[in-house]
């Protein structure tokens, strides 16, 4: 399919579609950790063309879809046609899953508790101000992450947002 959408001109008539859909367990209230896929950023169309993605190609955005991109996004099957025979040139695979150990309740009152320590700060005259706040809980026996949260006040003051996308 990419040989033909790179050569579109050559083929009237042809076209095709893509749908991307990520599976989540949990409820859309920590949504945000997990990040969001889009289209790969024009500025990075490059790096991405160089690692095997093809120009349409959907990738992780923001979150933890951004950081574990190359976990998470397979590999295309390659074909090859001689002679009008389709011969497989490269296996493919599914993107490995990513489980992860968050507690959803300690997520939700950590992104509470930054949330109001930075008010209640930003409301003492004798306390600097801050505009964000960053938080990890881990297990110490076994190092999974619990929660993690960065929140941020946004310009306008008061209305906190969160903030998690490493390439903010």
């Amino acid at each position: 399919i990419s040989y033909l959408a790179e050569h579109s001109n050559d083929f009237p008539g042809f076209s095709y579609d893509t749908e991307w859909d990520r599976v989540y367990n949990e409820t859309d209230d920590i949504k945000k950790l997990y990040g969001s896929l889009g289209d790969i950023p024009e500025q990075k169309l490059d790096t991405y063309i160089a690692k095997g993605y093809q120009a349409d190609d959907e990738v992780g955005v923001s979150g933890l879809e951004y950081q574990y991109e190359n976990e998470l996004s397979g590999i295309d099957t390659q074909y090859e046609y001689q002679s009008g025979t389709k011969q497989l040139r490269a296996e493919g695979r599914k993107g490995y899953g990513l489980k992860l150990a968050l507690d959803t309740d300690l997520q939700k009152f950590v992104e509470a508790e930054l949330t109001k320590r930075i008010t209640d700060v930003n409301k003492d005259p004798q306390r600097t101000a801050m505009d964000q706040m960053h938080m990890i809980v881990s297990d110490p026996r076994t190092g999974d992450i619990l929660a993690i949260a960065a929140m941020k006040e946004n310009n306008s003051g008061g209305e906190m947002k969160y903030w998690n996308d490493i390439q903010s």
